[in-house]
């Protein structure tokens, strides 16, 4: 009888960390503001807040990784080493 409460009480707070938390904060609250700059008549939970906030995202875990590709070249330069792009080592 407990063992179920507690299944339940724990299957609703990941529930709502799920929904509340990462669609409607993380991915919506991004899009939501971006999709306002241009139309701001759009609605913070409508499908073109969560397009836009995902692309977001996207976009943002594609620039983290460029950048750390460039200061893992950058640092292998400063230290005197030569940068294989091929095998993507560094050669001291």
């Amino acid at each position: 009888m407990s063992a179920e409460i507690v299944t339940d009480l724990l299957s609703s707070a990941f529930r709502f960390l799920i929904v509340e938390v990462v669609l409607s904060f993380l991915i919506q609250g991004p899009g939501y503001l971006l999709c306002r700059i241009f139309n701001k008549s759009v609605e913070p939970d409508c499908a073109l807040s969560t397009i836009v906030g995902f692309l977001f995202w996207i976009l943002v875990g594609y620039l983290s990784y460029s950048i750390y590709q460039f200061n893992s070249v950058d640092a292998c330069l400063d230290s005197g080493g030569r940068y294989n792009y091929d095998t993507s080592v560094c050669e001291r």
